[in-house]
Parts: C-alpha cells; sequence; structure tokens
C-alpha cells in the first residue's frame, strides 16, 4: 500500500479494533474525524500553523491551547481555532462555530462551596480549554453523547470554580436552548463514557475505515474484509448477489460526501 504524506489514518493493514473509539464519540466529534481526513483542511492548517502554540497540559487535568490571533479561513470549516489533523477526537481541542452546542456567559470567581456553578478541575467531561487572544475561554465538554462549549467572560474556569451568568442574545427558540442546558447539566453531573451500538454509529464507523482504504489504494473487497471478516466477505464475494458490492460503493460514496462538507450535517 503507498505510504501517503498526510494520511491521518491507522496504518495498512487496517483492524477494525483501530476504530472502536469512534462508537463511543459524540456526533460532533464523529464530525472532525470526517472533517481531519479532508486534504483541503489539512492543506489551511499547514497555512495556519505560523502563530500557534502546542497544547500544554494544566495541573487541574485540561490541555490548554493559547491562541495569539484569529486565523482565517477557520470560518470555512465552522471551526475555530484550526486543530491539527492528526489528532483523532478523543485529543483534539475541536471548538465548532456556528452550530447549536454553544453557550456564553460571564463567570465570576466562586469558592469552594455549593454556590460554584462550575468546577472543571479533574472533571473528565472537560479535557480541553482554548483562551482566545483577548482573554474569553472555551471550555469543551463533551462525552459519548452530548457536547456542549461554553464561552466564558471573566474570571477563569480554568484557574478554580466560577459562578456562571449566563447570556442568550437575541430571541432564541426556547426548545433548543433549553436542549443545550439539558445536554449542559447531563455533561456536568453524569457525563456516559460509553454509547449504545446503534446502526448509523456503525455506519459511520465504517464510512471512515472505508475512507481510510480508498486512502490507502485498497479494493472493495479489501475494505469489506476489513469490516465484515475474510470469511464473510469471501461467501459474499463468490456469491451471485452484488449486496455487498453495493453496500460498499454506497458507503464510500457516503463517507466522501461526510468528508467533503456533509459532517455539518453530525453537527445538527
Amino acid at each position: 500500500m503507498p505510504r501517503l504524506r498526510h494520511y491521518v489514518g491507522p496504518i495498512w493493514p487496517l483492524d477494525i479494533a483501530a476504530y472502536e473509539y469512534v462508537l463511543d464519540l459524540a456526533p460532533s466529534d464523529v464530525a472532525w474525524e470526517f472533517l481531519r481526513r479532508n486534504p483541503d483542511y489539512q492543506r489551511d492548517y499547514r497555512v495556519a500553523l505560523r502563530g500557534r502554540q502546542r497544547p500544554r497540559r494544566l495541573k487541574t487535568g485540561q490541555h490548554l491551547t493559547r491562541l495569539r490571533r484569529h486565523p482565517t479561513r477557520c470560518g470555512h470549516w465552522g471551526v475555530h481555532p484550526f486543530v491539527d489533523p492528526k489528532l483523532p477526537a478523543p485529543d483534539a481541542p475541536v471548538c465548532w462555530t456556528g452550530h447549536g452546542r454553544s453557550l456564553d456567559a460571564v463567570a465570576t470567581r466562586a469558592g469552594d462551596g455549593p454556590s460554584a456553578d462550575l468546577g472543571i478541575v479533574g472533571h473528565i467531561a472537560a479535557k480541553h480549554v482554548i483562551l482566545g487572544p483577548t482573554g474569553q475561554e472555551f471550555v469543551l465538554l463533551r462525552d459519548a453523547i452530548h457536547s456542549v462549549t461554553l464561552h466564558l467572560q471573566g474570571a477563569r474556569a480554568s484557574l478554580g470554580n466560577v459562578e456562571l451568568t449566563f447570556t442568550i442574545p437575541g430571541l432564541p427558540d426556547p426548545d433548543c436552548i433549553a436542549q443545550r442546558f439539558r445536554a449542559l447539566t447531563k455533561l456536568l453531573q453524569c457525563p456516559r463514557a460509553r454509547a449504545d451500538r446503534s446502526r448509523s454509529r456503525l455506519f459511520l464507523r465504517d464510512a471512515l475505515v472505508a475512507l481510510d482504504a480508498f486512502q490507502l489504494g485498497a479494493s472493495y473487497r479489501e475494505t469489506a474484509a476489513v469490516i465484515y471478516g475474510q470469511g464473510r466477505v469471501r461467501s459474499a464475494w463468490a456469491s451471485p448477489s452484488t449486496a455487498m458490492k453495493e453496500r460498499m460503493r454506497h458507503i464510500l460514496k457516503r463517507a466522501h460526501t461526510l468528508r467533503d462538507g456533509g459532517y455539518r450535517t453530525l453537527l445538527e
């Protein structure tokens, strides 16, 4: 198989076990898995490398990314800032823009008592913090089901407990706002590490396998063997039925659509 310079998936021979983590990702994180495989995004990331700092680990357990400037072209992809496409979703500080999973708030310092609204020290749902050029703080909360980004002004939650006063611009849809707060509550109180193995999740995992296999030059049969196993594929390819072959074509076509912009549907 060819060795591609900017390939970001597992190495050949592909193993379905290397994609198992995808089954426990929130939809927004699955969207990142497709976006990071987009060659145009990879090119824009390389152009935007100058002026960025590498993330560092805070004593509170989170990874901190500090922005010196607002990179151009971020808005085209719906992320801010650019994130290294080599990072899989669990390690990637992806902050989506323009989607209904963000909440704005003013943060003030709180003590260790019950008055604190938010404490992210050691919280398993809060793995990444981004500091903007003007001091605003983005706290990325994620589990296997939900994802919410807190956009905070004022005191920094990464330095200690804070009280929050949420600001809601305009006249929003009350159902959408309620949904965001329900997701936030679940993330803070009972984050889920595992998700049900639904057909849609399995299909998205298979689409990522097909996308990587295609980049590496694998045939439909070789790709199907990774997903379904050699025995099942040998039987299907010898059968007069073309069902599995058609399914592989469908999976790859859908994978390209998701990579080339369709990932935004996973954010809705």
